[in-house]
């Protein structure tokens, strides 16, 4: 774990009540020395009071920051001499005291919701507060320890980009390009740690939800914005337009993953609670597993690569299978036998649906109902799996086809 995931686990737990500072200094001894200022300065800094000030403040806030801004001179004036500077050999320390002075302006906006914020948030390419309005972005992600929060706010940030788009007057199109490069750049980022966040065990499905709803929005505007921009620019926002289409495609891929771990992590829960006796959760625990499962053939059907995934997810779930049914008791072993078993008779079927170019949602729907059907017939006279099973089941499927065949309504 990344220090700075560790200093906000750090902080949540001790604000929560589940530790003490102590307690958390004691688990991470060799990062004591580091810890224990952060964690008695981020404990000691009270929250910010609600403040919702009137659209009168925000404009008068600034007309009074911009009046300032053009009184004030800049830092460095002269190219030649800003470049000398940044190659002076004491261009670290400047750096760092930059760095500190930036972090200073960020805490004090964060904490009193200063006017400068309020009156950075409109601007857009070209205005003179749009590279505030960047900064406090910047800031934003410094600021995110956990992985679902910095894809959180990549999202937030990319909508902005879209959102300045819509409103960029036309004659701002050259800020068009670098625009769509940022929120390409964003778009990236952000999936990228939703992705970190499936990887190390996480649950992303709520965050890649937000993902693909928020990126069907920004398909909608970029395609409006698209034929009303400068001839000169529409390449760009057209490059922006396939980047969100392989974003939606990516957040589809993530979210059938992200079901996939669910079903893992489910099933791993299945085990826990066989081995503790609690028979009864064990039931409960197999329903949800049920239900992650068919959210995973959902979310897999809206991809391209269902073949993969299917096959990604047999032998994800096979291994767990075999790790969870080689510690459970005897009591619970039947019933995860079936689960295992239904699992992979459900993934033949879907695969042979795709085959035939069957939607895979339905198809699934399909063989649940084929397996509550059949389930209760053969239950306990023979041995689920063995071969005299497995002929009961073709037959069934047979008969059930045949059932249906004959109920289903004449073609017109």
């Amino acid at each position: 774990m990344k220090k700075e995931e560790i200093l906000a686990q750090c902080i949540a737990d001790v604000k929560a009540g589940r530790a003490s500072v102590e307690d958390c200094l004691a688990k991470y001894p060799r990062l004591r020395s580091e810890l224990e200022p952060l964690l008695k300065i981020a404990l000691a800094i009270e929250p910010p009071p609600d403040i919702s000030p009137s659209p009168a403040f925000k404009a008068r806030a600034r007309a009074r920051l911009l009046a300032q801004i053009h009184v004030e001179q800049p830092v460095t004036k002269e190219r030649w001499l800003r470049y000398s500077l940044m190659r002076d050999p004491f261009t670290r320390e400047r750096r760092f005291k930059m760095a500190a002075i930036i972090l200073a302006i960020v805490l004090a906006v964060a904490a009193t919701g200063g006017g400068t914020a309020y009156a950075s948030q409109d601007a857009l390419p070209g205005d003179i507060l749009y590279p505030e309005k960047t900064l406090i972005e910047d800031a934003r992600l410094f600021f995110a320890f956990s992985d679902e929060t910095k894809a959180e706010t990549h999202l937030q940030i990319a909508d902005t980009r879209i959102e300045e788009l819509s409103r960029l007057p036309e004659d701002r199109s050259r800020f068009v390009e670098r625009l769509m490069e940022r929120y390409r750049y964003n778009l990236e980022r952000g999936l990228d740690f939703a992705e970190q966040r499936i990887e190390q065990g996480g649950n992303a499905s709520g965050l890649l939800a937000r993902f693909q709803e928020r990126l069907a929005h920004h398909q909608e505007v970029l395609q409006i914005v698209c034929n009303q921009v400068q001839v000169e620019a529409r390449h760009a926002v057209r490059y922006a337009i396939n980047a969100s289409i392989q974003g939606l495609e990516r957040a589809c891929r993530l979210m059938a993953r992200a079901h996939l771990e669910n079903a893992a992590r489910r099933m791993n829960q299945v085990s826990e609670m066989a081995q503790a006796g609690r028979m009864d959760e064990v039931a409960e625990l197999l329903e949800d597993y049920d239900e992650d499962l068919a959210s995973f053939m959902e979310a897999a059907g809206e991809t391209e690569d269902v073949e993969a995934l299917l096959e990604q997810a047999r032998e994800r779930l096979l291994l767990v299978f075999d790790q969870v049914l080689a510690t459970v008791p005897d009591q619970a072993s039947s019933a995860i036998q079936n689960a295992r078993l239904r699992t992979m008779k459900g993934f033949d079927e879907a695969s042979e649906a795709v085959g035939r170019g069957e939607g895979l949602r339905d198809a699934w729907e399909e063989f649940e109902l084929d397996w509550e059907e059949f389930l209760p017939q053969w239950q306990g006279e023979m041995e689920p799996g063995s071969e005299e099973w497995q002929h009961a089941w073709e037959e069934f499927k047979r008969e059930w086809n045949r059932f249906r065949f004959e109920l289903a309504p004449p073609l017109p």
